[in-house]
């Protein structure tokens, strides 16, 4: 048999060669926009998403994946200390467990807590668990538990910031009470003693670089508050009283505002002031009776304006878009959730979805949720809008 020698011209070849290479040269393409992304991503939240927090975005983001029934969510609303928007997601904490849900009610987290009085802080993406009179604290995502600690004494109050670094107030042998601000990285960073003032509440700014404490005392048989702002990097402390106020609420808004919610008044503080005065202060309609917060985002209000009659104001300020506005129902007011987007307001006859600049978004009757028992709380996850009953956990359509 002779050998042959089959010869290609070089069109031929060309046409052979380039299938393959325009396939390499697509994936390059691909591989290069990705890395592009991310490193974008990575520039711009930078500040929010430290290498720690980044593998725990991957990790989470994974977690995620899947769906579930659908809802509703069956719960008894009897062991339910709380529920909340966790970003994207829902967080309940029972009296022994914490169950992270996604949009689609699938269960991507179910967690044993063991605490006897557990209370749950979140943020945008973990969530602060301590046991109130008791000594013990955790940090959790979704995919795992970050941090358990013990306290010396009795703990009061906790918070957490979007930044990653929480705080956490105890009682204290020496003092009335004293608080450990701590970083992302769970190292103690500052410590406050509040001399003979209880501590009520505390905040966190959305960059870390601020911490804010709430303090209660009594002169004359007269409860007053004061209001301590904390800078981490310089630790100057400055402080606001209110002596015809007790301040049940502090949240942090854009540019490191401060708003203290008081039972007179609302009163907004900017911590680059030099002059260290409160820059605006709204007084509050009737009694209060419902505060929400959603930190570096929106705080709302509500006031009943008469005893005898059911009118209820309600005052929302938005510190991300710099909106505000005020309203009122005449229904019986149970329960307002806000975020950065919405206001929801739960009456005796319907939930109520304002937009950030007060505009109704919907209204839907009670009765046309064929709810089997009442509701209990509302709450708003990015845009869905979410009611505990006493049996499962609807989402509710508008």
């Amino acid at each position: 048999m002779s050998d042959q020698i089959i010869t290609f011209d070089n069109e031929e070849t060309e046409n052979i060669a380039s299938p393959k290479r325009t396939k390499r040269t697509v994936i390059l393409i691909i591989v290069a926009i990705v890395i592009v992304l991310i490193a974008t991503f990575l520039i711009i939240n930078y500040r929010h998403l430290p290498p720690m927090k980044f593998s725990e975005w991957v990790s989470d983001s994974f977690i995620r994946v899947g769906s579930g029934d659908g809802y509703p969510y069956e719960v008894n609303s009897n062991s339910v200390r709380d529920v909340a928007a966790f970003n994207k997601d829902s967080a309940i904490l029972t009296d022994t467990s914490l169950i992270i849900l996604n949009p689609s009610s699938k269960e991507v987290t179910n967690r044993l807590i063991p605490y006897s009085n557990p209370v749950m802080k979140t943020s945008s993406d973990r969530i602060l668990i301590y046991d109130i009179g008791g000594n013990n604290f955790s940090i959790h995502n979704r995919s795992s538990s970050l941090f358990q600690n013990t306290t010396e004494n009795a703990i009061t109050t906790c918070t957490i910031g979007d930044y990653g670094n929480f705080a956490v107030a105890t009682r204290d042998d020496v003092y009335s009470g004293s608080v450990t601000f701590y970083s992302y990285k769970f190292d103690e960073m500052f410590k406050w003693n509040s001399g003979n003032s209880y501590i009520t509440a505390l905040a966190l700014s959305p960059d870390g670089d601020y911490g804010a404490a709430v303090t209660l005392n009594a002169r004359s048989g007269e409860a007053f508050s004061t209001v301590y702002i904390f800078n981490f990097e310089t630790e100057e402390v400055v402080s606001f009283k209110f002596e015809d106020t007790v301040i049940g609420n502090i949240v942090f808004g854009r540019d490191n505002q401060l708003t203290a919610v008081g039972d007179s008044c609302i009163t907004v503080i900017n911590t680059l002031n030099d002059d260290k005065e409160s820059d605006e202060t709204y007084a509050v309609v009737g009694s209060l009776s419902h505060i929400s917060c959603d930190n570096g985002n929106a705080i709302a209000t509500v006031s009943k304006v008469y005893d005898n009659n059911n009118i209820y104001s309600i005052k929302y300020i938005n510190h991300r878009y710099g909106t505000q506005f005020e309203t009122t129902i005449e229904e019986k007011v149970y329960d307002v959730y806000a975020n950065q987007k919405y206001c929801a307001v739960l009456t005796d006859k319907s939930v109520y979805l304002y937009g950030y600049e007060g505009n109704i978004i919907s209204a839907v009757s009670i009765d046309s949720l064929n709810a089997d028992s009442s509701i209990h709380k509302i709450f708003v996850c990015e845009s869905e809008l979410y009611a505990l009953t006493s049996s499962k956990i609807l989402q509710i359509s508008y």
